[in-house]
């Protein structure tokens, strides 16, 4: 089946919602299915087919913009936002996302001509020279470098009002299965999971800083693939749904700073926080 780059994104979250709603009736045959194929069952599949969640699947979750507008949007449509999070994935300075863990950058403030002033926050004293688990990382503080993140979100969702966040780590469970770095393996099990437990909120194709161009090779070779084996296989579509972006969704909230005036967040999600 021909991978069609209109078929493979869900228009909108309503009609993703309405879409999962259909196809929960087939989780026993997807569960079967990765049973067949992995050996055994997530730890977490419980809890991700409690409740309709929309997910996010960076490597930590941490109190970016794009986590928190995501959350937003999980609230506004009626999702439970869940961050996927692979800490155990390496530590490399090439991906933009995992570079922002240890460089952030945050909005200062508006300079004289209305422009936004940036500063930069780095929690460790070096980076690491070699490629090393995310979740080896100290920081100079003491904490492992997803727990440094993991604070800084809680306080950001504290102060906007947001329910805390739930998280779930795969990390364990490719190593128990064996796909740990096996990306052609567990991008296959990622569009079970997104067929009729959870909507995924990403984009494979766009042109940010932390999609597109760079990673067209990847997409092409490993995301589409297992989208179609999904259609094929199980004859299911996986929903994703196309997250927005702008440059400065990769900043992060600084709860002190008067963030409405930065003008990140649109007003209409940001109206309903205190």
């Amino acid at each position: 089946m021909e991978c069609k780059f209109n078929e493979f994104y869900t228009e909108s979250l309503e009609l993703a919602l309405e879409a999962l709603q259909k196809q929960i009736i087939l989780r026993t045959e997807i569960l079967r299915w990765i049973k067949c194929e992995f050996g055994e069952l997530p730890d977490f599949i419980e809890s991700l087919a409690s409740e309709p969640s929309l997910i996010l699947a960076p490597h930590v979750a941490t109190a970016r913009y794009d986590a928190i507008i995501f959350a937003l949007e999980a609230r506004r449509i009626g999702l439970r936002p869940v961050f996927l999070e692979y800490t155990n994935d390496d530590f490399v300075t090439c991906s933009p996302f995992k570079l922002s863990l240890v460089r952030m950058r945050f909005i200062s403030h508006k300079g004289r001509n209305g422009g936004l002033v940036y500063r930069t926050q780095q929690p460790l004293d070096i980076l690491p020279q070699r490629s090393v688990p995310i979740g080896s990382i100290f920081t100079r503080e003491g904490d492992i470098l997803p727990t440094f993140h993991h604070k800084l979100q809680d306080a950001a969702f504290g102060s906007l009002g947001l329910d805390p966040p739930c998280r779930l780590d795969i990390s364990s469970y490719f190593l128990k299965v064996n796909i740990h770095h096996k990306a052609k393996a567990y991008y296959r099990l990622y569009m079970a999971l997104w067929s009729a437990f959870a909507i995924l909120y990403e984009d494979f194709h766009g042109d940010g800083e932390e999609s597109g161009a760079g990673y067209d090779r990847f997409t092409q070779r490993i995301v589409e693939p297992a989208w179609q084996e999904i259609r094929c296989s199980l004859n299911i579509h996986p929903l994703i749904v196309r997250k927005p972006w702008v440059s400065n969704f990769s900043c992060y909230l600084d709860p002190s700073q008067e963030w409405r005036s930065h003008g990140i967040i649109p007003p209409s999600l940001s109206y309903t926080l205190p």
